[in-house]
C-alpha cells in the first residue's frame, strides 16, 4: 500500500472516530458530506469546487436546524460534518434528493447517521434504488469493485459536468 493510501485510510479512521464521538455525545442527526472522486488524490481543485458547491445547499436548506459544522480537508478530500436538530430519516431523504437532482449532487457522498441508533441511513431503507455509476446504468459499487471505468475517464467526466453548470447549463436548483 503506497504512503497517499495508507494516509487515506488513517484520516478515514479519524473522521469516523469523530463521528462516532459527536454522535454519542449530542443527540443530533450526523450528516456527513463528502466527494465521490477516484484515486487516491482526492483533495483537489474540481473536488474542492464540486464540494463547495454542494456544501452550500446543505447550508441553506438545514441552517435553521444545523447545531453544529465542521469542515476538514484532509487527504480523504473536503469533509464537512453537520449536526442537526431533525428527524434522521427526513434528512435522508432530503440529501439522497439532493444527490439525484442537483446538477453535482452525483458526485456527492451525503452520509446521514440516525442519533437514536448511531447507524447510519441507507437509501435501502427508505425504499430507494442504489446509486448508478456516473458513466453508465450499472449500480455505482459494481463499476467501482469491478473497475469498469478508467478513472482519467470518471474524472473528465465529472469535469464536463462541472463546466456545464459553471456556465449555466443546468438549473442551480
Amino acid at each position: 500500500m503506497n504512503k497517499l493510501a495508507l494516509e487515506i485510510l488513517t484520516d478515514r479512521e479519524n473522521r469516523v472516530a469523530m463521528q462516532e464521538d459527536l454522535l454519542e455525545n449530542h443527540n443530533k442527526t450526523l450528516i456527513c458530506l463528502r466527494v465521490n472522486y477516484p484515486g487516491v488524490y482526492k483533495d483537489n481543485e474540481l473536488s474542492r469546487k464540486i464540494f463547495f458547491s454542494i456544501e452550500k445547499i446543505i447550508e441553506d436548506i438545514f441552517v435553521s436546524f444545523t447545531h453544529l459544522k465542521i469542515l476538514k480537508i484532509t487527504s480523504e478530500g473536503p469533509t464537512e460534518i453537520f449536526l442537526v436538530d431533525k428527524d434522521s430519516r427526513e434528512v435522508k431523504e432530503i440529501t439522497a434528493k439532493i444527490e439525484e437532482t442537483y446538477p453535482l449532487g452525483r458526485f456527492a457522498d451525503i452520509d446521514v447517521y440516525d442519533s437514536i441508533t448511531k447507524e447510519s441511513i441507507s437509501r435501502k431503507d427508505l425504499g430507494m434504488e442504489e446509486r448508478k455509476c456516473y458513466l453508465c446504468d450499472n449500480k455505482a459499487h459494481i463499476c467501482v469493485r469491478s473497475k469498469s471505468h478508467s478513472q482519467g475517464n470518471l474524472i473528465s467526466y465529472m469535469e464536463k459536468v462541472y463546466d456545464d453548470f459553471k456556465r449555466g447549463g443546468y438549473d442551480r436548483r
